[in-house]
Parts: C-alpha cells; sequence; structure tokens
C-alpha cells in the first residue's frame, strides 16, 4: 500500500495542497470576472454547474460516507486483500453510477433547463446545453477519483487526494488562459482541469486497486448492497439538493443578469476559506475506529482553533475581500457590493459548515444515518420555506431573499444535528467556553485590525493583507494569554520549549 501519514502531517500537507487549489481558484475566478464580469457568460456556467452538480457532483461524497469507515477498519486490521478488493468495487460504482448520470442528463436536460431558467430564449437555451455537454466528462474524472479518494483517505494517504485537487485547480487556471478566445471555455477549462488531477490520482493510487482476490460478481454485487445500504441516506439528501438549487437559481435569475454571478463568486471564496484545511478528511478515519466523547470534543476544540477566527474575519471584512479578489476589469463597484453582502451572508457558512461536515461523519461512523438525512430534510425545507416567505410572501424581491434562505438553512441543520449527537455523546461545556471566548477575542481583534489599517490609509490587496497579519497576530497572542482549556495550556507549553530549545 501507500505509504501513511500522521495526522499533523496529514493536516499539514493536505492544507498545503488545499492552499494551492484554492489560491488557483481565486485567480481563476479573478479571471473570470476580469474576462467576463458578471454577465451572461458566467450566469450560464452557474446554471450548468448546478445541474451537473445535482446529477454528478453532490454524489461524489457518498464513497467518502460509505466507505471509509468500512475502509479504515479493514486498514486497521492489515486486511490487504479486502481493501483492495472493496476499493475496486467503489472504483466500479463510480464509473457505473457517471454512466447512468450522463444518461440522465441527456434524457431529463430539457426538463431541467426549463424549469431551472423558464426566461432563457432558444439561442441561450443551446448554450447552456452545450455548456452542460462539456462539464459532463470532467464530472466523470470527478466520480471516478472520488471513489479512490475514499480509499486514499481510509489508508491515511491524505495529501494525496488534496495535491490531485490542486493539479486540477492550476490545469483549470491555465487552460482557461489559454482558451479564453474560444467560445464556452469556463466549462472547457472545468473538464481540462479534472482530466488532469484524476490522471495524477490514479497514477499515484493504482497501487490501492492491488488485490490477490479475483473479481466475483457475487462479491461486487455485495458490496453494492452494502455501498447502497450505508450510502442510502446521504445519496436521499442529494436528491433534496436540487429543490433548494432549482429555488435559489429560478430566484437568482429573476433578480436579473449577474445576482446568480455575484452569488458563485462568493460561494467559491466561503467556499476556500471553510475548506482550507481538510478536517473532515484527515479526521474521519480516526472518528472511525475511536468513536468517543474524548475525540469528539478534542476535535471541535481544534477545529475553533481556525474556522471562529476565519468566519469573523469574513464577516468583518467581506467587502474588502471582495474588493481585493474580484474589483478588477468588467466587475462595477455595484457588483463588487453585491458579491461582497453575499459573502458576509456567508461567513456563518465557514463556521457552521466546518462543524456540521464532522458531526456528519460521527453520525455515519455511529450508522445514525437516518438522522443525518432528517437534518439535511430540514435544512431544505426551511431554506425553501424561507425564500418562498421572504420572496413571495414579503414581495421582497431582492438578495435578501437568498440571504434568507442560506442562514436559516445552515443554522438549522447544524442545531440539529448538535442535538442528535448529545444523545450518543456530550458536548463538554470546557469545548463551549473555548469557543466562546475564541469568537469574542475574534470580534474584538477584528475590530482593531480593520480601525488600524483604515487609520494608514491602505488599499485594497494591501489593506487585507495588513489586516489579516494584524487580526492573527493579535488573535492568537491574545487567546494563548487568557485561555485556561488544557489544550491551549500543552500548547503553550510545547510552543515555550520550542522557544527555549532555540
Amino acid at each position: 500500500m501507500v505509504k501513511s501519514e500522521s495526522i499533523s502531517k496529514g493536516l499539514l500537507s493536505s492544507s498545503t495542497a488545499q492552499v494551492v487549489a484554492k489560491v488557483c481558484g481565486l485567480l481563476r475566478s479573478t479571471l473570470t470576472a476580469v474576462l467576463f464580469g458578471a454577465g451572461f457568460h458566467v450566469d450560464t456556467y452557474n446554471v450548468a454547474n448546478a445541474i451537473v452538480m445535482v446529477v454528478f457532483l453532490i454524489g461524489g461524497e457518498s464513497f467518502s460516507y460509505a466507505g471509509v469507515p468500512r475502509l479504515s477498519r479493514q486498514f486497521a486490521r492489515n486486511q490487504a486483500d479486502a481493501f483492495g478488493a472493496f476499493t475496486r468495487s467503489l472504483f466500479i460504482i463510480a464509473l457505473t453510477l457517471a454512466s447512468v448520470g450522463w444518461l440522465v442528463t441527456e434524457v431529463a436536460f430539457p426538463y431541467i433547463a426549463s424549469g431551472v431558467a423558464p426566461g432563457y430564449a432558444h439561442d441561450e437555451h443551446h448554450a447552456l446545453l452545450v455548456t452542460t455537454r462539456l462539464m459532463i466528462p470532467g464530472c466523470i474524472f470527478f466520480l471516478a477519483g472520488k471513489a479512490l479518494g475514499a480509499s486514499l483517505n481510509a489508508s491515511k494517504n491524505y495529501s494525496i487526494f488534496a495535491m490531485s485537487e490542486a493539479i486540477a485547480s492550476l490545469a483549470m487556471l491555465f487552460s482557461l488562459f489559454f482558451l479564453r478566445a474560444v467560445p464556452y471555455s469556463l466549462s472547457a477549462s472545468f473538464t481540462c482541469g479534472q482530466a488532469a488531477g484524476f490522471v495524477f490520482l490514479f497514477l499515484k493510487s493504482y497501487k490501492l486497486l492491488h488485490t490477490t482476490r479475483r473479481f466475483r460478481l457475487r462479491a461486487f454485487l455485495r458490496d453494492v448492497r452494502f455501498f447502497l445500504g450505508v450510502a442510502l441516506s446521504y445519496l436521499a439528501m442529494c436528491a433534496l439538493h436540487p429543490i433548494f438549487l432549482f429555488f435559489e437559481k429560478r430566484f437568482g435569475l429573476q433578480l436579473g443578469t449577474g445576482v446568480l454571478a455575484a452569488l458563485g463568486y462568493a460561494q467559491l471564496v466561503s467556499g476556500s476559506i471553510s475548506s482550507l484545511p481538510s478536517f473532515g478528511t484527515v479526521f474521519f478515519p480516526k472518528i472511525s475506529v475511536s468513536l468517543t466523547q474524548e475525540t469528539f470534543n478534542q476535535i471541535l476544540k481544534v477545529i475553533s482553533c481556525y474556522t471562529i477566527p476565519a468566519s469573523i474575519f469574513t464577516y468583518v471584512f467581506s467587502y474588502n475581500i471582495t474588493d481585493a479578489i474580484f474589483g478588477y476589469g468588467k466587475m462595477t463597484s455595484a457588483e463588487v457590493l453585491v458579491t461582497a453582502n453575499f459573502l458576509a451572508v456567508l461567513s456563518v457558512v465557514v463556521f457552521f459548515g466546518a462543524y456540521e461536515a464532522i458531526i456528519l461523519r460521527f453520525l455515519y461512523a455511529a450508522n445514525m444515518t437516518r438522522n443525518a438525512f432528517v437534518g439535511r430534510l430540514l435544512s431544505y425545507v426551511v431554506a425553501v420555506v424561507s425564500l418562498l416567505i421572504m420572496h413571495d410572501m414579503f414581495m421582497l424581491k431582492s438578495e435578501l431573499a437568498i440571504y434568507s434562505g442560506i442562514f436559516s438553512a445552515t443554522s438549522a441543520v447544524f442545531f440539529f444535528y448538535v442535538f442528535m449527537m448529545t444523545k450518543r455523546i456530550r458536548i463538554e461545556s470546557s469545548t463551549v467556553m473555548y469557543a466562546v471566548v475564541l469568537a469574542a477575542l475574534s470580534f474584538a481583534t477584528g475590530g482593531a485590525a480593520k480601525f488600524i489599517a483604515n487609520a494608514l490609509g491602505l488599499e485594497k490587496l494591501v489593506f487585507l493583507v495588513f489586516s489579516f497579519v494584524v487580526y492573527s497576530v493579535l488573535t492568537s497572542g491574545l487567546f494563548l494569554v487568557v485561555s485556561k482549556d488544557p489544550l491551549v495550556i500543552v500548547l503553550k507549553q510545547r510552543l515555550a520549549g520550542f522557544l527555549g530549545r532555540n
């Protein structure tokens, strides 16, 4: 098998690769904003991306939720043949699902497109169809890579999959630059990037497919039955997602050209920030083999060290982040402001999203899949009801309708998951106090950093970098001084020992 990594090394290496991937993604979005602004081309790409996400991309995570717990236990018991056989089955399942997804997209596209974009003319629908078709090969590479990624995760090879994502983002960026004058360059660059990432991933991980067991249809069908049995709740959650996407994209198009593009830019930034450290990927194998209260609370504290300061920084500096990344070329000041407002609301996703991902993995590891499905169902119901109330009942024809849907859905599913999790594992009061103290310090230092940067008269990127450095130093320094949590005390002792040796 491929050499394993420790949790600390895995977090460092995968996070470094994620930084490269996210920076390339942000540069690609900046290039998109410069070349296309927030107009029809970007709206069409976002709608096509939503369509293929429903059919292909969302289901990719089911390989992680269904495969990692079983593969982690096989890996811990050194069952190499069983590990390789199940990895092979997951890879075949991924290719099968990708083929089915391609057929579904071709057959159902006219109905999906007319429902999501009813105001599109014939030529615009044709452009949407071509954009979607160009993205399908990339989605097939994505699904196959997710199956291999589950095995890499279970065998504690965290950085390889993250590196493949970095290569994919880098390839997307360069292909968009070189194909910028070609029609449908956004969708073509997506497929080029996914192909490059999959080739790297396969070359690095094909050994995981090795097994002395011959392929037998009966054994494969048993693996399929197991996969569907565990992943069914997650696939059901995926089936619910189109409902929210339908209302979100439909209302976005009704609000006018550019609103969906602004939302897409903001979602990219918030998603990049929230997923920068691969907490879910790195901690899932540990969760699968050690489902204890101590493990759960320690992981929450580790996540809080990054998630709380990151979400508050995103909220306080939402306009500065947006202006520094997208405020160029064809992007107008009004479009920058709309994107910044979306980003401020999405800062709650940075906060809740990381915790939700970990709690969801605990639910799957504890075989509480029904609760996972009910929580996601609740979030989508709350989101759609919020959109309908804000948009129709109050006739609020503005971006605030989408803001309310995002905020209510994210907070609803988070609190439900916390409630269900406490029936199995208790969240300790020290963990809550740890988060409260860190949040209070983050708000205070965020305001101070912004005040200092404004007083110095800094602008755009210099303003953002300076504010980030001041914010990081003040928040981490004050938290180390103020907090009395045992985890922080151990960290201070190790830091003091390191400084003493040097």
